[in-house]
């Protein structure tokens, strides 16, 4: 069997082999390796017609831009606002949902087709994040609102000491 490290430099070799074939329009495709003690070194080259700036349409510049401003900066800050004010548990599913808003924008937006394969994944998507958590992790119960007298005896409240002891009783580990 292949060591891993080899394994993977062939494989990257063969990916780049095959997209320099497939993309460049090259007659030829070439493969280099250089081997010394403890190094290898694998460059592919082709004579192909290379990257043309000309040929950018003003479609994939604005695609461009809006995945830099929104897709980058906006949903990056989006995020680390989220960090702050959501429990951890519940930060990570943005990476479940963030694919179905996007083919959900690719629809409203540009007018993509959405199969019913891509429903059917969408759902998987959102449903199988929260039947995956452990127990300890949901939540046990609403907050209750109000003044002491108010509230029944036991109930949370508001504050952060007794969030933490809300979390506490529900088994998972205050946040810091």
């Amino acid at each position: 069997m292949l060591d891993d490290d080899l394994g993977a430099l062939l494989a990257a070799a063969r990916e780049a082999t095959v997209n320099a074939a497939k993309w460049s329009g090259a007659g030829t495709v070439s493969l280099f390796a250089e081997v010394e003690p403890g190094a290898v070194s694998i460059s592919v080259r082709d004579r192909g017609r290379g990257f043309d700036p000309a040929a950018v349409s003003a479609t994939s510049l604005a695609a461009l831009a809006y995945l830099t401003l929104v897709g980058s900066i906006l949903a990056f800050t989006t995020y680390g606002w989220l960090l702050r004010v959501a429990s951890l548990p519940k930060v990570a599913t943005y990476a479940y949902v963030n694919p179905v808003v996007a083919v959900i924008l690719g629809w409203l937006i540009l007018g993509e087709a959405i199969s019913g394969r891509t429903i059917l994944a969408a759902a998987v998507i959102v449903a199988l994040p929260p039947l995956l958590l452990p127990l300890s992790l949901l939540p046990c119960g609403p907050l209750r609102r109000g003044p002491p007298s108010a509230r029944a005896p036991g109930t949370a409240t508001t504050t952060p000491t007794a969030r933490s002891a809300r979390t506490r009783r529900c088994g998972t580990r205050p946040r810091r």
